[in-house]
């Protein structure tokens, strides 16, 4: 079993922007850029014998290319205590067009629909105890990127240790 998700890679100079923002923040630990990525569909724990079909149905993604841009900051709640720090991306519609595509896909496979939405983000941080991220999220509102070209989309494992999570790209497909 190799735990998978579809996602999207970021490109370097972006990486590095949303690493300039990191501060001494108590509970944080910060994302590296190693970690920064886009998620689009969680799958979880997959059989290896499984992936040539994901590959597959990867490639039924019919779609041209497009450009996002990183803007703002945000974090997600657990029990109202934040867990995740984030930036946003935008435009939205693309990778709305994109997340349902790749459902459809995925539910032929027999994968199930995932229940909490889709918020799409890169991930800055992952709060260890109750971090007050208040203030960043406030200061960051209107943090942004340039535009930065998504011209593929990847098959990503995730390996969890205690430095955080390691990926690896097992699969990309081209966009049209």
């Amino acid at each position: 079993m190799t735990r998978i998700f579809i996602g999207l890679e970021i490109p370097e100079v972006i990486k590095r922007s949303l690493l300039a923002v990191q501060t001494e923040m108590p509970g944080c630990r910060w994302q590296t850029a190693e970690q920064m990525h886009l998620t689009l569909h969680f799958l979880g724990d997959v059989e290896t014998k499984y992936l040539p079909l994901l590959a597959g149905a990867m490639r039924e993604i019919h779609m041209p290319a497009f450009e996002l841009s990183v803007y703002g900051a945000g974090c997600f709640n657990r029990n109202t205590k934040p867990i995740i720090l984030w930036a946003g991306v935008q435009p939205l519609e693309p990778l709305a067009t994109l997340y349902g595509l790749l459902s459809e896909q995925l539910q032929a496979l027999g994968f199930e629909q995932e229940e909490k939405g889709f918020i799409p983000h890169i991930t800055i941080a992952r709060l260890k105890r109750s971090a007050n991220v208040e203030s960043f999220v406030h200061s960051h509102q209107q943090f942004s990127t340039g535009p930065f070209r998504i011209s593929h989309i990847s098959l990503f494992s995730s390996t969890t240790g205690p430095e955080g999570s390691r990926y690896e790209i097992l699969y990309r497909s081209a966009l049209e």
